[in-house]
């Protein structure tokens, strides 16, 4: 019986969250691997995509938030690595013609770059999230979908909308 590759990065994933858990302290090597690990393993399982189906209101409540939380551990990590490191582990699309169609390309997020400090942490979870933003990567892009639909799903808990209908000021269809 084989495992698929999605299938590894999720079992990978949580074996290495549970390793960089217990140490104390972590190296950059550690950080590399915790976030290529944590974006790879979370686009994998699509946790927090979309509407979550439960049995009951708490475990849907539960899933929820540990979607979240697992989320905000990626950004953690993210945060706790320079734009240089978070880069060469997931570097920019070799796209070179975004301009032809005001789009993102490798010449926009060079750009965009100028005004991150290369060799100082990105920061906390706001700042890596407009760092996010910057980049041009698919695997980015897919962790930027899981991202904003855990945060969407937080937000329709609480005020029983999503980010998008309260954005917007579309009521919610059940």
């Amino acid at each position: 019986m084989s495992i698929s590759i999605n299938e590894a990065w999720i079992k990978n994933m949580y074996k290495i969250v549970e390793e960089l858990h217990i140490k104390s302290t972590l190296t950059r090597q550690e950080l590399k691997r915790g976030a290529l690990s944590l974006v790879k393993g979370l686009n994998a399982s699509k946790r927090g995509w979309g509407v979550t189906t439960s049995d009951s209101e708490a475990e849907y409540i539960n899933t929820v938030w540990s979607d979240f939380e697992i989320y905000s551990l990626a950004l953690k990590v993210i945060g706790m690595l320079t734009p240089t490191e978070f880069v060469n582990i997931f570097p920019t699309k070799k796209e070179y013609d975004g301009h032809k169609f005001e789009m993102k390309d490798y010449f926009s997020v060079q750009e965009a770059m100028k005004h991150w400090n290369l060799t100082q942490p990105i920061g906390d979870s706001e700042q890596v999230l407009d760092f996010l933003w910057d980049l041009y990567n698919l695997d980015i892009s897919f962790f930027m979908v899981g991202v904003m639909s855990s945060v969407s799903s937080v937000h329709s808990m609480q005020t029983g909308k999503g980010l998008i209908e309260d954005f917007f000021g579309i009521e919610p269809v059940n």
